[in-house]
């Protein structure tokens, strides 16, 4: 009896098979590439992680200026640009410290006088500025966590994101911007800027915010009150002069949120404040390096009004 004749093509096929290529091909392919990632991984991006958080910057100088100082200040500044560049520290003597930094948000400031209250015995002052056009409170944006994930240690709220910040690479931070080694601010913590206001365009950032929005900017300045008022600190809430170009893009809702918080807050907890916005002794754009940021003159003028209304 006469046995079929196998094709070429069918002993070929059972050659690969036995020499083990065909049908394993994209597996080894997928463990090759698996291993290549692993090593990548490894070799380069856990390091660039690691140098990351070593980058002398602003950030890290201001949490280490909080935890070697700790006895010397009596008057802490929190907040964001509205202090940052805005507010002279100077003025209210040696005794105080500006951790204000540009973008925060307040649940960040929250966060910190959380950790670092307990461990300021000399505190008798925080100051908070409000900006009227973007009461923001969000601290779950992994992009502008990152920074305070690696300096300060202070992690995103929500899920994921309080992992993801922590990774450079997970939150679009691995670039060389975030090696770029360099502190701008001043010894105690304020950056000056001496150029005057021309011509730039109004940067109110919201005509109005969101029911929700507000309710939860109250919510977090009214938990900063409480953890002052805990420590036997007195906590002062202002709104920073702005310029006549801003002040004419804020609106009624603007200004009605503002009383809304305002009025929320110290309902609840002991608040001390007062509205500079349009204060008659900021009216003068020479006082302005923008349209709502004080220059170095009118940030010192600032910084003395505030100190005698308030007699600090």
């Amino acid at each position: 009896m006469l046995t079929p004749k196998r094709s070429t093509s069918s002993a070929s096929n059972d050659t690969v098979r036995k020499a083990g290529g065909g049908d394993n091909q994209p597996v080894i392919f997928i463990r090759t590439a698996l291993v290549v990632c692993l090593l990548a991984l490894v070799c380069f991006v856990l390091p660039l992680e690691w140098l990351g958080t070593k980058v002398e910057n602003e950030s890290r100088y201001k949490r280490r200026y909080l935890e070697n100082h700790a006895d010397d200040i009596a008057t802490l500044l929190l907040g964001h640009s509205l202090f940052a560049v805005s507010f002279n520290p100077h003025v209210l003597g040696d005794s105080v410290f500006m951790t204000s930094q540009v973008n925060r948000k307040l649940w960040y400031d929250v966060e910190l006088a959380r950790r670092y209250l307990p461990m300021l015995p000399n505190l008798h002052t925080v100051l908070y500025p409000i900006n009227i056009g973007y009461l923001a409170a969000d601290g779950r944006s992994i992009t502008e966590g990152a920074e305070y994930a690696r300096s300060w240690h202070l992690y995103c709220d929500g899920f994921p994101q309080r992992w993801l910040c922590r990774s450079l690479l997970a939150s679009g931070h691995l670039s060389y911007r975030s090696f770029h080694s360099g502190v701008g601010c001043d010894s105690l913590g304020y950056t000056a800027h001496t150029n005057r206001k021309d011509g730039l365009r109004p940067t109110v950032s919201s005509t109005q915010h969101e029911p929700e929005v507000v309710d939860r900017y109250a919510r977090l300045l009214a938990e900063l009150a409480g953890l002052c008022h805990d420590r036997g600190v007195r906590f002062i809430a202002v709104v920073c002069p702005a310029s006549d170009s801003y002040l004419g893009q804020c609106t009624d809702r603007l200004h009605a949120d503002l009383q809304h918080v305002v009025a929320t807050v110290q309902a609840q907890q002991p608040m001390e404040f007062r509205n500079y916005l349009d204060d008659i002794d900021f009216r003068c754009d020479t006082l302005y390096y923008d349209d709502l940021h004080l220059n170095h003159s009118g940030a010192t003028r600032f910084a003395q009004r505030v100190k005698e209304d308030f007699g600090l």
